[in-house]
């Protein structure tokens, strides 16, 4: 009796952790393009500064970012109607942000996308890439940074990632955007990745503790009985 459920409470304890990985990433604004949309056509400029929706940019102004992911997430049931063998996608991203001496965004929606590419069949390059946004008001904003394998070597399957080493990837991308919803004006800007960093952390319901304390209670009370 006391052997199954010392078992029982073990196996509890066991699946109420979730692994998070939480992926910084700092660098260097490399490229601004304000984006007009005018009938079915779209004129692009590429400037040095920008206040296009009332967000100060400047090229070469250092920026940072961070999100972390649920490695315990299903992955999105549309993977194959987009008709790419080699993608999957996850709403996994359950925290993000992002700031620069201008500016800063965050979001913690448990929705944002993390996409696996598996290229490597196709002589294509390896990547994850992660693209939370939000919507601020009447615009919609996209942060999208992309660690790749450009051997196309690293993914022998399209399963969520449980861990990451950056010494797996050889280049990464970032790049961010605003769309101004009523008109389809679009404020687009890319950076210089220049430095990443990889943290696991290990997320752990209150219960579990309870259920430890639970099991050396019994191991006491049996060695006293």
């Amino acid at each position: 009796m006391f052997k199954n459920l010392v078992l029982i409470l073990m196996l509890f304890s066991s699946a109420s952790s979730a692994d998070l990985i939480k992926v910084e990433f700092n660098g260097q604004s490399n490229n601004l393009w304000e984006i007009q949309k005018s009938g079915d056509s779209y004129d692009i400029d590429n400037v040095t500064e920008s206040n296009m929706f009332g967000f100060d940019f400047e090229l070469g102004e250092y920026i940072s970012g961070y999100y972390i992911y649920d490695t315990s997430i299903a992955s999105y049931p549309f993977g194959s109607s987009i008709n790419n063998p080699n993608y999957n996608a996850y709403p996994s991203i359950i925290e993000w942000g992002y700031s620069s001496s201008n500016h800063s965004f965050s979001g913690d929606q448990s929705n944002d996308s993390l996409a696996i590419y598996n290229n490597g069949l196709s002589n294509d390059v390896d990547v994850i890439y992660a693209y939370p946004s939000d919507l601020i008001g009447q615009y919609t904003t996209s942060l999208n940074l992309m660690l790749i394998d450009t051997s196309g070597t690293l993914w022998s399957s399209l399963d969520m990632p449980k861990s990451l080493d950056l010494a797996d990837f050889n280049s990464a991308t970032f790049e961010g955007s605003f769309r101004h919803k009523p008109t389809g004006n679009k404020f687009t800007w890319t950076a210089n990745v220049m430095g990443l960093r990889v943290s696991n952390l290990t997320q752990v319901n209150e219960p579990s503790t309870l259920v430890l304390f639970f099991v050396v209670l019994l191991f006491m009370r049996k060695k006293l009985v």
